[in-house]
């Protein structure tokens, strides 16, 4: 059986993804708590808590220490900061480097940089073993230019060790504005001996989807990762392709880090006519299943798909299903 355990990665800056990522609300909190204007109302905070008891957990500890700091603590209290410290602690709980509360403003910059555009210096980032690791430089990007390379260890940033870092205060430290240049402190795959790279920011926006006919009709497809744009980029070349006598595909998912669950269930559809693409459940138990969807205008044509330790998230989800339902595969 083909390995799917989600990698949740972040690009810099940030495209996720992430499935592990909640974007500045908790499992619906938010609506329950802010007013027509987005802005978080205290008060509706503690008519919540009415609605929100556990029969395992006693909540009158947490008003308590919410009164205590409120009427103890020596300086100024900004009620709202303190209500979203406590749900990024409530996630912090759960002890998964890969899981992040982002509160409203951060979640806008998450959203944002998933439309395929942004400034940074082009790579993927995540966690592994502890350690703040590149997963992949984009093609073309200033991270790969200045020598970034897929599993290099990233030990300091502007000469700040990265030791125990959060995945987000990495992109923090990392990203920035055009022409201003980060050092990272790396050291690369099989060598011994760290190296320090300047690489300067710019603006990326790389299509997500490219193609082209090889010899003996063979089509080879790269999808680098899963925004926005990736959809109707893969449309168009699936169109292209059909019109093609095309004997067989090559995938190539190498260094894809993955990104929006949906697109890649879409994508991993037109080779699979029926049946599961994903299951998503908790200690083994499946509470959701993900079918295929679409017309399958891929299904029966001869593919190869590539992957290497870059491939992670919805890019695994596709090489899996494809792998999974024998898609293709000759």
């Amino acid at each position: 059986m083909f390995s799917r355990n989600p990698i949740k990665i972040t690009i810099l800056t940030i495209i996720a993804v992430g499935i592990g990522f909640f974007g500045g609300a908790v499992y619906g909190t938010k609506a329950a708590v802010t007013n027509a204007n987005g802005e978080v109302e205290i008060q509706k905070v503690i008519n919540l808590y009415s609605q929100s008891r556990s029969s395992s957990v006693n909540f009158d500890q947490y008003w308590k220490v919410w009164d205590y700091i409120n009427n103890k603590y020596a300086g100024d209290v900004n009620e709202v900061d303190l209500f979203y410290g406590s749900l990024k602690g409530m996630v912090n709980a759960l002890d998964d480097s890969y899981s992040k509360y982002l509160p409203p403003k951060k979640s806008k910059e998450f959203s944002k940089s998933l439309s395929g555009e942004f400034s940074g210096i082009g790579a993927e980032v995540g966690i592994r073993e502890n350690q703040l690791t590149i997963i992949a430089p984009l093609e073309g990007s200033p991270a790969q230019k200045a020598g970034i390379k897929a599993g290099d260890k990233v030990l300091a940033i502007d000469d700040e060790d990265t030791k125990g870092i959060s995945l987000e205060k990495a992109v923090q430290k990392i990203r920035g504005k055009k022409d201003t240049e980060v050092t990272l402190t790396v050291i690369h795959k099989n060598e011994e001996e760290p190296v320090d790279i300047t690489i300067k920011r710019d603006k990326i926006n790389i299509p997500t989807v490219d193609w082209e006919m090889k010899e003996d009709n063979l089509a080879y497809l790269q999808i680098k990762y899963f925004n926005q744009n990736t959809w109707s980029q893969f449309n168009q070349a699936v169109e292209e392709i059909k019109q093609k006598p095309t004997k067989g595909i090559i995938l190539d998912l190498r260094s894809n880090p993955g990104g929006f669950l949906k697109t890649s269930i879409d994508v991993a559809s037109e080779w699979v006519r029926e049946g599961v693409i994903v299951s998503q459940g908790k200690n083994g138990d499946i509470n959701k299943r993900f079918k295929t969807n679409g017309s399958h205008r891929l299904a029966g044509i001869p593919t190869i798909v590539l992957v290497n330790e870059g491939t992670a998230s919805g890019a695994e989800i596709v090489a899996g299903a494809l792998k999974d339902h024998n898609a293709g595969f000759r």
